[in-house]
């Protein structure tokens, strides 16, 4: 009797092991097959997009094509492109891109903190809004935008979201796709140039639709001024789409010998970044080299034997000293003018500029930006904290005295914007790079820089970017 008893509960317990064979917490062995076979459904759709479909347009795609007549744009795999090109665009447009579930909540809530004048959009919300949705600021694209980004962060990969972004991202006008970004702005192939490709993938300060905030009066109706002028530019180039491309036209002839200009340049010299607003002003297309001059190495030595960076070669002359290469192009290039008339006028830019140049550049760009990025860059070690100090406090009697020309003046000499005011916006930008301008000292100054900031020519300023220097919120947003 015993023994029955003994093989009933065994077979009992055989059954039961079979049914249920169970993990330490209890889990049915059936449950977790069907559990490994929805992930493993998961990651092959995961894998299936990037395998069998590439967007082949979008409807932004085919707007702008209708628009320009044609655009240019090239598919380029992920794989065959060099590696410091995505890990550029993420640096610069999204750099939580690969924490985030496809909203970055601390970037949102710091744009929130400061009054929405910024946006927050990750390279997930770009990629849904180019892909799948239109161009544009409003409420029903932006709820569209926020309900599709979980479903593509759930579809697809990061790889491959920064992989179609990277192909469908519009890069200048007509220009979409990293390579055809390269080889419209520097004629090679995107894995040809790996430090051309990394500046060109920085990020983009232009807006589609410009915002203009003002907070007082009088800056209220400057405002609406440059509202409507910006509203006339733009019923102007639908009106008379024929006028406005020969007048691009007669623009390329007349820059056609200097579309092979080179630059030697650093990013963050203001002596550099006069010369560049100054062709981007005249429209001289110009190929930027970085140029290390502190090294002297035998090549830039025979540019320029001083070792000195801005060095110019243009119309095959090697140009050296940013106010000499200023007034070579104003003397060559004489539109748009950035030097008046009359002797008076010029005498005064000039002075401006050597102020600039000279005083300003002594007394507190040297004590800032040299301190605090040439030093760690050329590996001379720590700032000194004296000259910071006498930096700091020198830029406050000068923003002070731009202040007071600024309350007789439209511009720094006189009614109209001339070098002057370019080699002033140079030594700033500079600094405002490394948060050293106190932009609420004076409303005059602040609303100054906002006017020449927002022009096409600093474009490529606020573009730039210097690595281990990230720039402050503020840098690029023409609102700040």
């Amino acid at each position: 009797m015993a023994k029955k008893i003994r093989k009933t509960r065994a077979k009992k317990t055989a059954k039961s092991q079979g049914c249920l064979h169970r993990w330490p917490g209890g889990v049915p062995s059936g449950w977790l097959d069907a559990l490994a076979g929805a992930v493993a459904a998961f990651r092959a759709g995961r894998r299936w997009p990037t395998r069998c479909w590439n967007p082949p347009t979008t409807a932004y795609i085919l707007a702008e094509s209708v628009r320009y007549g044609g655009i240019k744009r090239s598919w380029v795999d992920m794989e065959d492109m060099a590696p410091e090109v995505p890990r550029a665009v993420v640096a610069a447009e999204d750099a939580n891109f690969c924490l985030h579930w496809g909203f970055d909540m601390a970037a949102i809530r710091e744009a929130i903190d400061q009054g929405g004048t910024r946006g927050a959009s990750t390279l997930t919300q770009q990629t849904v809004k180019n892909v799948f949705l239109w161009q544009g600021r409003s409420w029903p694209r932006k709820a569209l935008e926020a309900l599709m980004t979980p479903a593509v962060e759930l579809v697809w990969t990061k790889r491959r979201t920064l992989e179609i972004y990277l192909n469908v991202a519009e890069f200048g006008k007509g220009v979409f796709g990293i390579e055809a970004a390269a080889q419209h702005y520097f004629g090679v192939s995107q894995g040809t140039e790996r430090r051309v490709l990394a500046f060109c993938c920085g990020p983009n300060p232009t807006r589609k639709e410009r915002k203009f905030r003002a907070t007082s009066g009088f800056a209220n109706v400057r405002a609406d001024r440059r509202r409507r002028r910006h509203d006339r530019r733009r019923r102007s180039r639908r009106l008379f789409p024929r006028l406005n491309a020969t007048r691009g036209a007669a623009i390329t002839r007349s820059n056609r010998g200097a579309a092979m200009t080179r630059l030697y340049h650093v990013p963050l010299s203001p002596f550099c970044r006069k010369v560049r607003l100054t062709l981007a002003e005249k429209k001289v297309e110009v190929e930027l080299a970085e140029e290390r001059y502190w090294e002297q190495s035998p090549e830039f030595l025979r540019r320029n034997p001083a070792a000195k960076v801005p060095v110019l070669k243009i119309d095959g002359r090697l140009l050296s000293e940013s106010q000499a290469i200023c007034e070579y192009l104003e003397e060559t290039i004489p539109e748009p003018r950035l030097m008046p008339r009359d002797p008076e006028g010029r005498c005064e830019v000039r002075r401006l500029c050597a102020w600039f140049d000279d005083k300003f550049h002594q007394e507190v760009t040297s004590k800032l930006l040299y301190e605090r990025v040439n030093k760690k860059i050329m590996g001379q070690g720590y700032p000194e904290s004296r000259n910071v100090k006498s930096g700091a406090q020198k830029i406050k009697y000068h923003l002070d005295y731009l202040s007071g020309l600024l309350d007789q003046r439209r511009w720094l000499a006189g009614n109209e914007m001339t070098l002057a005011d370019f080699t002033a916006a140079a030594h700033l930008s500079s600094l405002d790079y490394i948060s050293d301008v106190d932009w609420n000292r004076s409303q005059n100054v602040k609303d100054w820089y906002a006017k020449i900031k927002s022009r096409p020519a600093f474009r490529s300023i606020l573009a730039d970017q210097v690595p281990g220097f990230p720039p402050p919120a503020h840098y690029a947003d023409l609102d700040f």
